[in-house]
């Protein structure tokens, strides 16, 4: 499952409006458009996707917290899309505060729901952030747009399930392209005694639970591996990183 929030705004903020205009005149009034700085009230809402279905959109004024994504996202969400999937269930999820808190990490392993590894600063290939332009784009042509709240929440609710369902999975079945795209791999290797070369690498290019027995699975960028293999550095089974959803 892919999965991320999102925030909508009763004042849009799309870059997407485009005008003909005389040189010179980029600051003249019937050229301008007035905007709020941070988009005005609105609603941030949260989401997952898989092959073939999609949860319920989440919708909540407040900012997300550790213990309102423990008490509402996984236990209402995700917990029972692990219970229908099994054992198979991969669950990703990006590395933003609330989803990293002890409250949080306690839930996922005390419902055995298996988190994908997803590296700070690594690129945005999430197939969700696409869906989120879809549902903004459906937004902003309801006509009459919404202008309330309450307005907002409604059509971000119908909306949402309004996306056809082939779109999105056109969306995760993208993955392994994009991933190819980024030169990112998946792959397993085996400690022999690099445990310190390793590490350094381990800020920028690797990401690996810490353990220094057995395999040890690793995300790394492409041009890393021919460095790790220099060094004497056992590869295995590389793989696509879409290959574990």
């Amino acid at each position: 499952m892919f999965s991320n929030e999102s925030r909508f705004s009763l004042q849009s903020d799309s870059r997407r409006t485009f005008i003909w205009r005389a040189p010179g005149t980029h600051y003249h009034q019937e050229n301008t458009i007035e905007r709020h700085r941070y988009g005005g009230a609105g609603w941030l809402v949260w989401g997952g996707i898989i092959l073939g279905s999609r949860t319920d959109l989440h919708v909540q004024s407040v900012t997300m917290t550790g213990h309102i994504y423990r008490d509402v996202i996984l236990e209402q969400h995700v917990r029972l899309f692990r219970g229908a999937m099994g054992a198979e269930f991969l669950f990703m999820d990006d590395n933003a505060r609330p989803h990293r808190a002890n409250i949080v990490d306690e839930c996922l392993q005390s419902e055995d729901i298996t988190r994908m590894d997803w590296p700070a600063y690594s690129p945005d290939l999430n197939p969700i952030e696409h869906v989120w332009d879809m549902l903004g784009r459906r937004i902003a042509a309801r006509q009459p747009p919404p202008t309330y709240l309450p307005e907002l929440r409604r059509a971000l609710l119908d909306e949402w399930c309004n996306i056809p369902q082939d779109q999105i999975d056109n969306l995760i079945l993208s993955m392994p392209r994009r991933c190819f795209g980024q030169d990112i791999i998946f792959g397993t290797i085996l400690p022999v005694g690099e445990g310190e070369w390793l590490q350094e690498l381990g800020g920028n290019n690797i990401c690996f639970p810490d353990k220094n027995d057995g395999p040890i699975e690793i995300l790394i960028r492409a041009e890393i591996a021919g460095k790790l293999k220099t060094r004497g550095i056992r590869l295995l089974a590389f793989r696509s990183c879409c290959d574990r959803n």
